[in-house]
């Protein structure tokens, strides 16, 4: 099992957004205990495909998708799901609370 941490996620103005009042620094807070994966923990990802292939091998339009990224043509298909599986998970995250830096891998 993984290491877990508490942390407290605190709701201010959760009046306004039931909008019951204005947002105003009188209104109560709402902690919201949870529990979180400890940061050093490491992740391991499986994938499969059938053949590693060369993504100019590849029928679909892969040129928009190499595009700022250190691929080429010659690049393959393992090294393209790795690029871009590295680039969802530390630009954009994975599960909820993105928004407050929830799921975000390096």
């Amino acid at each position: 099992s993984p290491p877990l941490e508490a942390d407290v996620m605190n709701v201010h103005y959760q009046k306004y957004y039931n909008g019951e009042s204005a947002p105003v620094d009188y209104l109560p807070t709402n902690p919201i205990m949870l529990l979180t994966v400890g940061s050093e923990v490491t992740f391991q990802t499986h994938f499969a495909i059938p053949q590693n292939k060369q993504l100019k091998l590849w029928t679909g339009d892969f040129e928009k998708l190499i595009k700022d990224t250190d691929l080429t043509a010659d690049s393959n298909l393992l090294d393209f799901i790795n690029t871009w599986l590295k680039k969802a998970l530390s630009e954009h995250g994975i599960g909820a609370k993105t928004a407050v830096g929830y799921g975000y891998f390096q």
